[in-house]
């Protein structure tokens, strides 16, 4: 069974979240996720620990969330792929666009369909606008940590409602 669908965020077609079908995607028509997320974390406390490790534990964090969240798609990197290419030179440049807008879509797509979300909880603007402060230089430094921690608020929220109500399910 599919979820209602909403209109598109891009103006074109009927599928949500700017899609023209879920096969431009790479999701059959059958596809059911496996499961909805499996752990609930505090924001305070991943805010604090970004924080204090001055950054690392987002690499930790974006392992243990490809880690528990289902792959959606054969594009969708798995954990070690999302963590250790961004040790490459020169290829991290993009990896960070790409395993981060990879992973808002991820998220969109299980609020989709495990609640049938009209709106995506996740916002993809904030995530390209804090990838592109980062290489700016001299003042790209503080925008850029306050829009990260302001997607991961958003993301971490989305991933504690949708943990949240697999449990009641």
């Amino acid at each position: 069974m599919r979820p209602q669908t909403g209109p598109a965020l891009s103006g074109q077609g009927s599928e949500p979240y700017g899609y023209e079908s879920h096969e431009a995607v790479g999701l059959g028509p059958e596809w059911e996720p496996a499961r909805a997320p499996a752990k609930v974390r505090s924001l305070g406390t991943c805010i604090l620990l970004y924080v204090v490790t001055f950054g690392i534990y987002s690499l930790f964090w974006l392992y243990l969330v490809h880690k528990e969240n289902p792959r959606r798609r054969d594009v969708d990197p798995t954990p070690g792929k999302a963590v250790g290419f961004l040790f490459i030179p020169f290829f991290n440049l993009y990896w960070l666009f790409k395993v981060y807008l990879s992973l808002t879509d991820r998220i969109n797509l299980l609020a989709l369909h495990l609640q049938g979300k009209k709106q995506p909880p996740v916002n993809k603007t904030l995530a390209i606008v804090f990838l592109v402060c980062m290489f700016i230089p001299y003042i790209g430094g503080l925008p850029s940590m306050i829009c990260q921690i302001m997607w991961w608020v958003a993301a971490q929220g989305a991933l504690n409602e949708l943990a949240a109500g697999n449990k009641q399910a």
